[in-house]
């Protein structure tokens, strides 16, 4: 049987637990999935971009692995650092608070 990843399978991952990481979890993608998972597909709308614009690009870097590796490594080198980006920051924040609101309420429940 070979490795290679299906894009029609991955497309019914995606419907059926897209907002939970399926698809990222069959496409070998486990801490997307995790990221999926905690925030629900990117509170909904990352789910929808990605359904529509990112799925067939999973897929390829899935089949073409090593590939696609030596496509970023080069690209880390020519750029030192990562983009600054402002929705990825205000992104952060809210899931820090998330999960300052669940300590807080942990903490308060077994006080």
């Amino acid at each position: 049987m070979s490795d290679n990843k299906s894009l029609i399978i991955t497309y019914i991952f995606s419907l059926i637990g897209g907002i939970f990481g399926l698809h990222h979890l069959y496409l070998g993608r486990t801490q997307h999935a995790l990221l999926w998972f905690t925030t629900f597909g990117g509170f909904g709308i990352g789910f929808i971009y990605e359904f529509f614009y990112l799925i067939k690009k999973y897929v390829d870097e899935a089949n073409n692995d090593r590939l696609i590796v030596n496509e970023y490594k080069l690209k880390m080198i020519q750029r030192k650092s990562p983009a600054f980006e402002i929705l990825r920051l205000c992104g952060k924040k809210i899931k820090i608070n998330d999960y300052d609101s669940i300590i807080r309420i942990e903490v308060l429940y077994f006080e």
